[in-house]
């Protein structure tokens, strides 16, 4: 581990680098997609944050990918941790869960199928542990603020868009260098960032990856990057006007936008302590319906989406239905 040595000083070290996978790859997030990736959009990316202060230190590692597993994390921890000596309960991966990247990262799902590619496995993991090395590198004395404001207009209760449980919070770290440039800032937001649907075909990092185009462009040389807050049931799926890129860059200059206002609501932290924890979460299995119960719902709501396609009813209200269908379909595969 790299040691700073001033008493009580934040240091902070921040790259981030291209993870995109091939063309051609089995794109992960819609069972109904049956096509192959045909081209880039644009990059997938994976940023590396650095901090140390005291002589302790954390990272964290955020990507544009639908997700890991546990063994990807498991073992990007266990390098970092050999080279750097960076405690492994220090370091934090996070993905932005795009639905227009690669499959791979992680296990089968009913209906959610994820085909093996452990070439394209090893060389995200790779890249992702040579740019935590070329992050400590790059430490510097940094000062830390963070920001908040409530972002209405971008993600909505998915099952209930009038009444239903959202989190309209968006928080900002912003790691200052010692010039009053911003070199980092971390924005956290709770919505599923899914704008592009099944037909899409093209790699694409979607909404975060727009929100973080436009911020680039005010803030060139710093790194911005997301991560996910309580997005359970939280989608754009009753906000966006349509599945075009035109809407994802909509969406994404009024995350920016958000963020911007955040950054410059930023109060400074004073005493700023490191610390880390992972906790393992067992979460109890849902009983399965019977079979024919299973059965009589796939039928009843197949029926209802082609009746609401028949009454061309709003893409949103086809949408909820369809994820129940999916639903009922996974707990089939499931029984049997």
């Amino acid at each position: 581990m790299v040691e700073n040595g001033s008493k009580n000083q934040l240091y902070a070290g921040v790259v981030e680098i291209d993870i995109t996978p091939p063309v051609g790859v089995a794109m992960a997030g819609y069972g109904a997609r049956k096509q192959n990736s045909a081209g880039i959009h644009d990059p997938l990316m994976g940023q590396v944050l650095y901090l140390s202060i005291n002589n302790k230190s954390l990272m964290l590692i955020t990507c544009d990918l639908i997700g890991v597993d546990l063994n990807f994390t498991t073992g990007l921890r266990n390098e970092i941790a050999k080279d750097l000596g960076i405690p492994k309960d220090h370091i934090m991966i996070a993905c932005s869960h795009t639905h227009s990247g690669p499959q791979g990262f992680l296990p089968d799902e009913p209906v959610h199928v994820s085909l093996k590619d452990e070439g394209l496995v090893e060389i995200t993991k790779r890249k992702l542990t040579g740019a935590a090395k070329w992050a400590v590198s790059k430490s510097e004395p940094v000062s830390l603020a963070i920001g908040d404001v409530d972002l209405m207009g971008i993600g909505k209760n998915r099952n209930d868009p009038e009444k239903g449980l959202i989190d309209p919070q968006l928080t900002v770290l912003r790691f200052d260098a010692a010039s009053g440039k911003p070199a980092a800032v971390l924005f956290n937001y709770g919505c599923h960032p899914t704008v592009m649907g099944h037909e899409n075909l093209q790699i694409t990092s979607d909404l975060p990856g727009a929100a973080r185009a436009a911020l680039k462009r005010q803030y060139p040389d710093c790194v911005f990057m997301f991560t996910n807050g309580a997005s359970g049931d939280v989608s754009t799926r009753f906000t966006r006007r349509e599945q075009e890129f035109s809407e994802v860059q909509r969406l994404g200059l009024l995350l920016a936008s958000g963020v911007l206002q955040a950054m410059m609501k930023s109060e400074p932290v004073a005493g700023a302590e490191i610390s880390g924890e992972r906790v393992k979460v067992q979460l109890p299995r849902r009983d399965l319906p019977q079979e024919e119960e299973i059965k009589s719902s796939i039928q009843t709501l197949e029926e209802k989406v082609k009746i609401l396609k028949e009454q061309s009813a709003p893409h949103g209200e086809i949408r909820k239905v369809f994820t129940q269908l999916e639903g009922a379909q996974g707990q089939l595969i499931l029984l049997n």
